[in-house]
């Protein structure tokens, strides 16, 4: 917007310079503080009262006068006693006339030789002289003009220039932000193979103590204490039995002694079943000294405590392949982030290396322009 009001700003001043129907110098002949008089007259575009009367002070200033309204409503400034040789070899009154009209001002110059005021009638050798001191003083306002618009363009190509040094060090954020991102995402990789190694350790031990902790598993399976104890009830049972009945039997060889020729078939048969039942009890305490032997040797507390372990150890294992795998998935989707950034940070790159090439061209046009404002302001300065 600013590069737009410039130029036509800029064009508008062309305009200006090139058709001198922009300011063109009237004679008119109408009332001022000294009744009615022949002045020249300009109508001045764009400008102020305010602008005007600095334009006239800095004209008049080389003619050593005093310049001060005529009356408190400021209707009118005089220029008393100036020294203006090309008019007069006497002292000049000059008096400014200035009228707002808009956005314009309308300035009437009055030169008073003497009485006798400046015209192409009554004195028409001075007349180009008071023509030639309105045109420096409408190059004057002019040049003033310029002035302003010349430090609005100084401004804006400032400012253009902050924009593209912005746009330049966002550049260089988004650069930073992908080799960061593309760091970040080589060493996730890395990290990605070192879990897939360990994890594949990992999976190799659970193998392996999973097999061992089934074969302790089915070993103390085969060496259950419960069943075990079990035999030895059921033998230490059978034992007491057939020990009653070796008491019971003794007691009645006792009892029947006298009728030993009589009972003789009954003590052979009796003493026929301790002897089985004696060789069965050594055969049973032969099995119970061995089931005993066997529950010590395979201590089977002690393996069932290790068994536990073992279990512990499976299960920490596959914690820990858990967390791996875990981890490495947070790492892929974190790759896939970074992925996600570099391309948004490159569609921002291409965004702003667009945005600097505009910036470049827009402060190209506007130091063009600047330059332009530049030599106008010159040319109406020079304006003799």
């Amino acid at each position: 917007m600013k590069i737009l009001k410039i130029t036509i700003a800029l064009l508008f001043i062309l305009s200006s310079v090139f058709a001198q129907d922009k300011y063109i110098i009237k004679e008119v002949k109408q009332t001022m503080s000294k009744g009615s008089q022949t002045g020249l007259q300009v109508t001045l575009p764009n400008t102020t009262t305010k602008d005007v009367e600095e334009a006239i002070r800095e004209v008049m200033k080389p003619y050593k006068t005093k310049i001060d309204y005529t009356d408190k409503t400021k209707a009118e400034l005089m220029a008393d006693d100036a020294t203006i040789s090309t008019l007069s070899d006497n002292t000049v009154d000059v008096h400014f006339q200035m009228l707002a009209s808009g956005t314009s001002v309308v300035l009437t110059n009055y030169f008073n030789l003497g009485g006798i005021f400046v015209s192409t009638t009554t004195t028409p050798d001075k007349y180009k002289q008071a023509e030639a001191i309105t045109n420096k003083i409408i190059g004057k306002v002019a040049a003033n003009g310029m002035a302003a618009e010349i430090e609005n363009a100084t401004k804006n190509v400032s400012s253009l220039e902050g924009n593209l040094k912005d746009l330049q060090s966002e550049k260089e954020k988004l650069n930073s932000g992908i080799e960061k991102s593309k760091k970040e995402i080589s060493d996730d990789e890395t990290a990605i193979k070192t879990n897939e190694t360990t994890l594949a350790t990992n999976k190799t031990t659970l193998d392996t103590k999973n097999t061992e902790f089934t074969k302790e598993k089915e070993a103390i399976a085969q060496l259950n204490p419960a069943a075990i104890q079990e035999q030895i009830k059921v033998i230490d049972g059978d034992m007491k039995k057939m020990q009653a009945d070796n008491e019971k039997a003794t007691k009645e060889i006792a009892s029947k002694q006298a009728q030993i020729d009589k009972l003789k078939a009954e003590i052979d048969a009796i003493n026929a079943t301790v002897k089985t039942n004696e060789s069965t009890i050594v055969t049973k305490k032969t099995e119970l000294d061995k089931l005993n032997t066997t529950l010590a040797s395979n201590n089977v507390d002690e393996r069932q405590k290790k068994l536990k372990e073992m279990e512990a150890e499976v299960k920490r294992v596959q914690g820990e392949g858990e967390k791996i795998v875990k981890d490495s998935e947070s790492k892929k989707a974190n790759i896939e982030k970074n992925k996600t950034n570099i391309i948004t940070s490159e569609t921002n790159i291409k965004t702003n290396a667009t945005s600097i090439a505009t910036k470049q061209a827009e402060i190209e046009k506007a130091k063009k322009d600047l330059e332009a404002l530049k030599n106008i302001q010159k040319m109406y300065v020079d304006m003799k």
